[in-house]
Order: structure tokens, then C-alpha cells, then sequence
């Protein structure tokens, strides 16, 4: 698994082991608490919902269909670059045109190479002999080209971000709080000595913030558009609550409960990630079945079916209850 994920997440939380993995667990815990989602991150989330919304509102106007997946995609990596390393949204911006009927915005090359190296490391998780297959395939020359464009535009904000923290110059800064990128910077060891900060490990957190949080977004408007008596009861809560024009807050989600429980709902059974992959560091039992397991096996669990098991979640599993 770690050698499948190195070529371009290295030492990032998704290949780190034990003592490195907790400490870039840690640093992620200490910037994703409820105060710093409250004041900074829920702006900027509903800044980018806006701008989404507008790019909706121009394609009917041109009478275009929508990839949806791909403008919360563009959304979600204009929000966590933004959360993550402090940089100006991109993808998002650009002169949208209408090609062959679709609503199309200009490519972001970063978002593209992220999205090519996403797909050829999900590739290698079923090929067996996935190092030798991608020399053939022409896969291990895109995944360099990609691995190249991420880890040096990463680089180039991290060398920057140094230099400023190294000058405190709060004016190149801004009057913004910490985002994960001086965390990483400044985070230290058990022992007082510094991390080293490379960027494989920045990508790994924009990855796994960024596509989860489309994908869920992805899931419940999919799930909404199949449960239109939910849909109608969700539009109006947050009418009822937000007006016709006023931007979400963070103290409104605690007045939705309808929009909870169906998210929440929707959530449980459209999983994000549908299947999980874990190695173990030691022999073991699984709890149920009492399955032995072995040190270095590799074991693989789907929560897309373990959220429709009748035998986890009673005879009506595959149901919305106490949502309509």
C-alpha cells in the first residue's frame, strides 16, 4: 500500500507508519477543531458553494447540461487549497464556454494532474503487477509528469510560506489564522526537534479532504434527486431558515435538522470511500466473525455494504426513515 501511494504522496499520512503518521494525525486535529470551522473554513466553504451556484445559474441561462461532479471537484480543491496552503482560488475562475451542449470551465492543470494521479494509483490497487504493467502502458511516464507539476507548485508555496514566517512579516501574511501549511512548518517532535516538511505530505491532506468532501456532496444531491418528498422538506428548512439570499453560517447548521439527518442518512449508505484497505502489523482476531488474521495481510472491508446489512442496521436498512 505505502508503495503504491510514494510516487506521489511519499511520506504523507495515507503511506506513514506509526510514530510519523501520528504526528501529521496530530497536526491535522489541531487545525480542523469546531472554533477554526466556525470563523475561517465556513466562509470560505460558502464563498466557493456561491460561486458553484453562480456557474449553475450561467449554465441555464445558456441552456447547458452540468458535469456536477466535476464543479464540486473544482469547489472542493479551490477550498482546500485555499484551507490547506493559503493560495488564491483557481479552478473555479476562468471564462466558462458550452461544448457539444456542456457547460465547460478552462482546465486547472493542477487539479488535472492531481485527478490523473488519483486514477493510475486506484489502477495499481488491482493489478498485482502494477510496476511492470505501467511501464508498458505509458502509466509510470504520467504519473512522473504528474508527480512533477503537484510536488513543485506544493514546493514553490511552502518555500514561500518559510521565507515569510522566517521574516515575520505579518503584512505578506495577512491578518488570516494559521492554515495547515504553518502548522506543518512549525510543528515540532515529542523531543522538541523540527519536522521536515516535504510535499507529498501536503498533497496527501488536500486529497483527503478535498475529494471526500465532493464525493459526500456528490452523494446527497444524487440522493436528494431520488427522494423528492426529502428534497422538498430539506429546500424548505433552509429557506425557513437562511431567507431567499443570505449566506449560510456556521451557527445555522444547528437550526437544520432535517438537512443533518438526511446528510447524515444519505452519508451511511452512499459511502465516499466504498471500499477500505488495511495491513496489519500483527497477527490478530476480528471481532463477529473471529476471522484470524496475519502480519503483513492485507484486509479489505466495504462500508457501501456494511451500510445496506440488514443484520448491522434492522429489516429496513436500504430506507430513509423518520426523514419524510
Amino acid at each position: 500500500m505505502k508503495n503504491i501511494n510514494e510516487d506521489v504522496f511519499g511520506e504523507g499520512i495515507f503511506g506513514a507508519d506509526r510514530d510519523h503518521w501520528k504526528w501529521q494525525r496530530k497536526v491535522a486535529s489541531n487545525i480542523f477543531n469546531v472554533k477554526n470551522f466556525r470563523e475561517y473554513y465556513s466562509p470560505i466553504f460558502a464563498e466557493d458553494a456561491a460561486r458553484v451556484a453562480s456557474h449553475l445559474q450561467r449554465a441555464s441561462e445558456l441552456g447547458a447540461y452540468v458535469d456536477i461532479q466535476d464543479l464540486l471537484l473544482r469547489s472542493t480543491m479551490d477550498s482546500f487549497l485555499r484551507i490547506g496552503m493559503g493560495t488564491k482560488p483557481a479552478s473555479l475562475a476562468g471564462t466558462p464556454t458550452v461544448v457539444k451542449g456542456k457547460y465547460t470551465l478552462p482546465v486547472d492543470d493542477f487539479a488535472n494532474a492531481f485527478d490523473t494521479a488519483n486514477a493510475i494509483i486506484a489502477e495499481q490497487f488491482l493489478l498485482p503487477l502494477w510496476e511492470i504493467v505501467q511501464v508498458f502502458n505509458g502509466n509510470a511516464a504520467k504519473i512522473r509528469g504528474c508527480k512533477q507539476l503537484l510536488q513543485t507548485k506544493a514546493q514553490a508555496i511552502m518555500d514561500k510560506r518559510r521565507k515569510v514566517l522566517a521574516q515575520g512579516d505579518v503584512k505578506l501574511r495577512g491578518a488570516l489564522p494559521m492554515d495547515l501549511l504553518d502548522y506543518l512548518i512549525r510543528s515540532q517532535n515529542e523531543d522538541g526537534t523540527r519536522q521536515m516538511m516535504h510535499p507529498p505530505q501536503q498533497l496527501s491532506f488536500l486529497f483527503a479532504g478535498r475529494d471526500t468532501t465532493a464525493q459526500t456532496l456528490l452523494w446527497v444531491m444524487h440522493e436528494m434527486a431520488y427522494h423528492p418528498k426529502i428534497f422538498a422538506k430539506v429546500r424548505e428548512e433552509c429557506l425557513s431558515v437562511l431567507g431567499k439570499d443570505r449566506m449560510c453560517a456556521f451557527e445555522d447548521i444547528k437550526d437544520s435538522s432535517t438537512h443533518k439527518r438526511s446528510s447524515v442518512r444519505f452519508s451511511g449508505t452512499t459511502t465516499t470511500c466504498p471500499s477500505t484497505l488495511s495491513s496489519q502489523i500483527r497477527n490478530d482476531v476480528l471481532p463477529g466473525t473471529n476471522t484470524r488474521v496475519y502480519k503483513g495481510q492485507r484486509v479489505t472491508y466495504s462500508p457501501l455494504a456494511m451500510g445496506r446489512l440488514e443484520r448491522i442496521w434492522g429489516p429496513d436498512a436500504g430506507e430513509n426513515d423518520g426523514l419524510t
